[in-house]
């Protein structure tokens, strides 16, 4: 029963109380009293009812405003329960939080450690390894740092999306960018630095990818703390202690319970991550073995690669070999001695067969893999080399290479015995002997003279100009640019002494045709002209070859009408190497061949049918062999004054015959005939016995044959 029902009763009973007592007045004496105490009652009863009535109105009222303020009381105790609970949640996520972080901390640390030991096993592998990539290493150092760049700059926009800090974050970037520039300026000097040995440049490398390793933990580090201390201020601030202090008491009884739980977690977690960890290093450890063995093995590979290399240059050398003749006979010993001779001087002689002749057996070779080089007869057997030859091979004659046109190699005859000796009047029907050679070369005017290296061209040309000089009593101009060769055994005074002196002089030669064809000249006076080593002459042109060409072709067919005569001295038989003149031109002069020269000049000639080339070989074959004989028997090499010689005439409009050579300096300039005269006396001793001795720019040269003055006139 309520409060308020009870009060409501014990009025009720109040006013029947009141009410008995009136009636027991009205039995009494003093019953005049009863009517004003059942009134009195009868009120109470009315009053007490009315107050009941506004008395449990007004508590109702009360008790209805206590409801709210309790049901209000309830909801606000309602709301700061479920706030702390949140906020407890809320405390033990950014503890879970902090206990992550923590722990990536910890095994952020513990793969320092792992690096660390890494880096250390690095270093010994590194300096086991002889031979390093200097720009392997510079890039190598140049991708850690990059990823140091690109791990933090990757990782400040996430923590900063993910935890909302105060820190200021643009400080850490500047210094990443500091440290990343130092590092990068001492990669530089790294890169540059030339002298450093291997091991010093390992050193280098591995500090300062340490360095590099180090400086990524480092900034990282400082990164994971700058939120472990926002997490520590946000813990701090969350739930005031005076408040909350139970509670508090009841988080940290809590949160002991949970980093107990998570320890257990933790610690399971670990063992996991090392177990994990330790793979990573194992796997780690055998990708960088298996890189290792992977660069042993590519060395290995090199050095085998160079070795092959090697084996195949020592073959290709083998292959350039010459081949040589197979066998130990003496055909097979000589001629492998020759190819080796040969090759020696850089020429490849490849052995083909060798034959059987009258006086011993001949050697063919072929000359193909020279490359794009020109192998002629005379290059072979230039200078010392048929010398060689000859003692070399111990042959009786002096061998010398011939090039067989229809087979296109080449043949060396070695001559092991003698043959019976020629007749000289057998001979003498092949050749025209020396002692007619004065009678015929008096009379040549337009001369061309070839031979090769030593042949005995200027001493054979000296003999014609003197020949010729001696029945014209004219003047000889010789233009020599080997003038102060040791080789110079000329007696015609020289006029010109280079090449430029011979250009020159041909265009003057050319212009006095001109002259006097045209009479303004005087043709009195035979003037012969010389020009020593005119192939030469005409490689050093530069660009006039077809000017020097043009003049000698107006010379050769006109020279001849205006009392005036032209020698010219070559080595090469080819007219090729005269631009602007052909065979046809050369026709029209006197053409001389000394030696070997003859093969080839028969070979070029547009004159020949095949048949008379035949022959004219054939000859030639006989006179070399005979030459031959007679300078072995005499001990006379070919450069002996004395020794035998021949050459091949061949004169405009007669058929080619071969004359026999005259001795070197059979015919000299002293032989000219003096001039007597009773105007022309020595300005030294007054003797009018004098003789011309050549011009001097254009003016005529005398020599006293009493005092030997030389004067001009």
């Amino acid at each position: 029963m309520s409060n308020f029902e009870q009060l409501k009763g014990r009025l009720v009973t109040a006013s029947i109380c009141s009410s008995g007592i009136g009636v027991l007045l009205f039995a009494s004496p003093v019953n005049q009293l009863a009517p004003y105490v059942l009134g009195v009652s009868g009120g109470f009863l009315a009053v007490s009812g009315y107050v009941v009535r506004e008395t449990e109105e007004v508590t109702q009222s009360k008790i209805s405003r206590l409801k709210m303020e309790i049901n209000l009381a309830q909801e606000t105790a309602n709301s700061a329960t479920k706030l702390l609970v949140d906020k407890h949640d809320e405390l033990t996520a950014k503890h879970k939080e902090l206990e992550k972080l923590q722990s990536s901390f910890n095994s952020l640390m513990a793969d320092y450690d792992d690096l660390d030991q890494e880096l250390q096993e690095a270093r010994s592998d590194l300096l086991a390894i002889k031979k390093i990539n200097r720009e392997s290493i510079i890039e190598t150092l140049k991708d850690s740092l990059s990823e140091l760049i690109n791990g933090i700059t990757r990782l400040v926009p996430y923590l900063v999306k993910k935890y909302e800090t105060n820190t200021d974050w643009d400080i850490l970037l500047a210094e990443l960018k500091k440290e990343a520039h130092e590092l990068l300026t001492q990669i530089q000097v790294l890169r540059e630095d030339e002298d450093s040995t291997n091991d010093q440049i390992i050193s280098m490398a591995l500090a300062l990818q340490h360095e590099i390793f180090t400086k990524s933990n480092s900034l990282k580090a400082k990164c994971y703390k700058e939120i472990i201390n926002h997490f520590e201020k946000q813990l701090r601030n969350l739930i005031p202690i005076t408040e909350h202090e139970e509670e508090l008491n009841k988080l940290k009884q809590q949160i002991v319970n949970l980093k107990d739980y998570y320890s257990g977690n933790l610690k399971s977690v670990q063992n996991e991550f090392s177990q994990v960890a330790d793979s990573v290093v194992v796997a780690y450890k055998q990708d960088f073995k298996e890189v290792i063995d992977n660069g042993t093995s590519q060395v290995q590979e090199i050095e085998y690669l160079q070795s092959e290399i090697i084996n195949l240059n020592n073959r290709i050398k083998e292959l350039s070999k010459p081949l040589k003749f197979p066998g130990l006979s003496e055909q097979s010993r000589i001629g492998n001695a020759i190819i080796d001779y040969y090759f020696r001087l850089g020429y490849v002689l490849d052995a083909i067969d060798f034959t059987g002749t009258e006086l011993g057996y001949k050697l063919l070779f072929h000359t193909s893999r020279n490359g794009s080089r020109f192998i002629s007869t005379e290059l072979l057997n230039e200078g010392d080399n048929t010398a060689k030859l000859k003692e070399v091979s111990a042959s009786l004659n002096t061998p010398m290479f011939k090039h067989e046109e229809r087979t296109a190699y080449f043949s060396l005859s070695i001559q092991t015995k003698y043959k019976q000796k020629n007749n000289a009047e057998d001979v003498s029907k092949l050749w025209i002997s020396a002692d007619k050679f004065q009678q015929i070369a008096k009379n040549w005017t337009r001369i061309r003279l070839t031979g090769g290296s030593e042949s005995g061209k200027s001493p054979t040309a000296e003999n014609i100009a003197i020949c010729i000089i001696q029945s014209r009593a004219g003047i000889a101009k010789l233009y020599n640019p080997q003038h102060n060769s040791s080789k110079n055994y000329w007696t015609i005074p020289v006029v010109g002494e280079t090449h430029n002196d011979s250009e020159k002089g041909i265009a003057e030669l050319a212009k006095k045709v001109d002259l006097r064809s045209n009479g303004t000249e005087s043709r009195d006076i035979f003037e012969l002209y010389i020009f020593d080593e005119i192939d030469s002459t005409m490689s050093h042109t530069q660009g006039k070859k077809s000017d020097i060409g043009n003049d000698i072709k107006f010379i050769i067919k006109q020279a001849s009408h205006q009392n005036l005569g032209a020698i010219f001295i070559g080595q090469n038989s080819n007219v090729k190497n005269y631009p602007g003149l052909d065979r046809s031109d050369w026709n029209n002069a006197v053409n001389i061949h000394i030696g070997t020269n003859v093969y080839d000049a028969i070979s070029n000639s547009n004159q020949f049918t095949n048949e008379e080339q035949g022959k004219l070989k054939v000859t030639a074959d006989k006179l070399t062999e005979y030459c031959q004989q007679r300078n072995d028997e005499l001990g006379l090499d070919k450069t002996n004054p004395k020794a035998y010689r021949f050459a091949l005439v061949i004169e405009p409009g007669k058929k080619p015959y071969y004359i026999e050579l005259p001795d070197f300096g059979k015919y000299t300039y002293d032989l000219i005939s003096s001039i007597k005269s009773t105007e022309l006396n020595c300005p030294e001793c007054s003797s009018n016995s004098v003789k011309r001795n050549g011009r001097v720019n254009g003016q005529q040269r005398f020599k006293c044959n009493d005092c030997n003055k030389n004067w001009l006139v």
